[in-house]
């Protein structure tokens, strides 16, 4: 029996005390923030203090307009600057972007994807220039306007875009400079011995690869449809036809020391101190003679 009423009495305090305690719970309300001053601290933007800012007159009551120009008010004296329309501060930065990526465009004839962070503009104008078609993609990281000439060169300029170490060569170089009737069915590119090939797929793409002098010497810039092209000089050309004759054919090597001589693009002298940097001295030193 007394076991039956210590358990009765044990039953209705756990009851007392959880209904005390969830009334606890949800009677309990907020403390008043006016009630006591807010804490002075350092704001992370400003020097103000919350106690320096003014509340009065902010009503969220208030009709919207309203209140939100009270709260732009409110935001200026604790940033120090005015809070524009945020339709506004989403459309104009792009728009002024796309603006300047085709004053780019414009200027000099082609952009690369590389460029854009050094010109400041984000890949996402790029991609709505696209979209919109106010430039059109020739190749891989390469843009330009859809009035944009194509030339027997473009695809010259789309390689020297993309790698711009490259250095055109051989029958690419050849064609460039009028020493050739071949038609170059992929560009000729000559790169450092210990560099990657370059990843391009298209258009095709020759690799040939050199050290020292036989890299570096005899070549020239060109601007081709606004981007910069390192080629080969006509001398050099010619002498690293030589060097490669078997890739490129003796016939074309000949047929491009008589075109260079012919038409004087280079002298016998400047063609044959090539020849001793690709070490085919005595390989032309007969030809020159003949020709001379």
């Amino acid at each position: 029996m007394s076991g039956n009423c210590e358990l009765g009495r044990g039953l209705r305090t756990r009851e007392k005390n959880a209904t005390e305690g969830g009334a606890g719970r949800f009677e309990k309300t907020a403390p008043d923030a006016r009630a006591a001053p807010p804490e002075a601290h350092e704001s992370l933007i400003g020097r103000k203090t919350v106690e320096e800012v003014p509340l009065t007159g902010l009503s969220f009551g208030q009709p919207w307009p309203a209140a939100t120009r009270m709260l732009r008010n409110l935001c200026r004296k604790v940033y120090g600057h005015r809070i524009r329309n945020t339709r506004q501060a989403a459309t104009m930065p792009a728009a002024s972007h796309i603006d300047r990526l085709l004053r780019h465009v414009r200027r000099h004839g082609v952009v690369r994807t590389r460029d854009l962070e050094t010109l400041g503009i984000p890949r996402v104008a790029l991609q709505r220039a696209v979209d919109r078609g106010q430039v059109v993609r020739r190749a891989r990281g390469v843009y330009a306007t859809p009035g944009h000439a194509t030339t027997r060169h473009t695809d010259v300029a789309a390689v020297a875009a993309r790698s711009p170490k490259a250095i055109i060569c051989l029958v690419s170089a050849l064609e460039y400079h009028g020493l050739t009737t071949q038609v170059p069915h992929a560009v000729w590119i000559m790169i450092q011995k210990s560099a990657h090939r370059p990843a391009i797929t298209s258009p095709a793409i020759r690799v040939l690869r050199a050290s020292g002098a036989a890299l570096t010497a005899g070549v020239e810039k060109h601007k081709i449809e606004g981007v910069i092209v390192q080629m080969t000089s006509p001398a050099k050309t010619v002498a690293d036809c030589f060097r490669y004759r078997d890739t490129v054919g003796t016939d074309v090597a000949v047929e491009a020391l008589r075109d260079c001589l012919r038409k004087r693009r280079a002298s016998p002298a400047d063609i044959f101190e090539m020849a001793k940097v690709d070490r085919v001295a005595r390989v032309m030193r007969p030809y020159l003679e003949a020709l001379t």
